[in-house]
């Protein structure tokens, strides 16, 4: 989301930060849209489509009501480059989030070989 994307910089120029709690954000940009909105059908998690002028990623698919659940990765890749070039940080929080398996990888990479720097998924 752009918030995600505004606060990287924030992370990146704190040399002395050493945990970050960001629990329970919208780090996606996650928003529900009626799948008869969307170019195609029978869309499946991981499928990109294009809404509102935006590549988005569908992160949960079609429900009851017929709403798709749609988000983007590049507030959280923002945050994990951010993270990936902060050596002081010990400890990153990103639960509750509907990061899927794209977002989980990439912040997962950022940290990898990092001792000592506790991620929570």
């Amino acid at each position: 989301s752009e918030g995600a994307k505004a606060l990287a910089p924030a992370i990146r120029d704190s040399p002395s930060m050493t945990s970050i709690n960001l629990s329970n954000n919208n780090l996606t940009g996650r928003h529900f849209v009626k799948e008869t909105e969307l170019p195609g059908s029978n869309l499946k998690v991981g499928d990109k489509v294009v809404h509102t002028g935006q590549e988005l990623t569908v992160l949960e698919e079609k429900d009851s009501d017929g709403d798709v659940l749609l988000g983007t990765f590049t507030g959280v890749i923002a945050i994990a480059e951010a993270i990936r070039v902060t050596p002081s940080l010990t400890r990153v929080d990103v639960r509750n989030h509907y990061l899927g398996m794209e977002g989980r990888d990439v912040l997962r990479k950022a940290v990898e070989g990092r001792l000592g720097l506790e991620l929570l998924l």
